[in-house]
């Protein structure tokens, strides 16, 4: 069994090649954010349960204490305020040649993000969190018998998340329930004569300001101030970036 510094020496490599964790629970509507390593719920009643060292602390229970009083809590509304960049996904499900203009899109997002100073990477990051969520633009349709394209269009960030519930010394077994945790999003139905990409360009330019106008006021938040001048800003690694760095971390072992 490693030790309470133990897992620490492990999180710190992990930290390291992914910039660190974002737990948060939908049901409570709440983001933690922690600056290094966020242990997780189970863990943290694991260890207390444990008669590991506590390291710098007294007791695990002095550890809990001081972990919670450095804790950034930072609300639903608030949490676009966080992001520093995002990955970006365009999934184009619409038929009948009602939308041809998907690479004009892209670039419309693209250029409106970058300019509001927030990255756009095209491909797959390594680790997508509250401060480098995704982008899913998605557009379904297809054209009608009088030539009436029907499109129901959407916009959302988010990025995965993941709660654990449970001890190995409590409960023998940890529960890990996962899922994507959305922190902002739009959606419509739209419908033109013979094509959408007017309508759908419209739409998007409507929905890009109102993101950058709620990333611009979010970020005015005294908890979003607090995280962002804590939390690393560098590039976030690409998966691919990733895979390269931990292949050759292991080359070494």
């Amino acid at each position: 069994m490693l030790l309470h510094t133990e897992w620490w020496s492990v999180i710190a490599v992990l930290c390291k090649l992914s910039g660190g964790w974002v737990v948060t629970s939908s049901k409570t509507k709440v983001t933690t954010l922690t600056v290094g390593a966020l242990l997780a719920i189970g863990f943290g009643l694991d260890a207390a349960a444990q008669s590991a060292s506590a390291g710098p602390y007294d007791s695990e229970r002095a550890y809990l204490d001081a972990r919670y009083a450095n804790t950034i809590f930072v609300g639903p509304n608030a949490a676009v305020g966080l992001i520093r960049g995002v990955e970006l996904n365009v999934s184009d499900q619409v038929n009948d040649g009602c939308w041809t203009n998907v690479d004009s899109i892209k670039a419309r997002i693209r250029a409106e993000l970058e300019r509001s100073n927030v990255a756009v990477y095209v491909e797959p990051i390594a680790f997508a969190h509250a401060f480098y969520p995704r982008v899913d633009f998605t557009a379904v349709g297809f054209k009608l018998p009088n030539d009436v394209c029907v499109v129901s269009v959407s916009m959302s960030l988010n990025y995965p998340s993941s709660v654990e519930l449970g001890s190995l010394a409590n409960t023998d077994k940890i529960v890990s329930v996962r899922a994507l945790h959305e922190i902002w999003d739009r959606a419509s139905v739209l419908t033109k004569v013979s094509s959408a990409n007017e309508s759908l360009m419209q739409w998007t330019q409507a929905a890009i300001d109102t993101l950058v106008a709620d990333i611009s006021q979010a970020k005015r938040d005294p908890d979003v101030v607090s995280a962002r001048a804590v939390w690393p800003d560098r590039p976030m690694q690409t998966q691919k970036e990733y895979e390269q760095e931990l292949e050759s971390v292991l080359q070494k072992q």
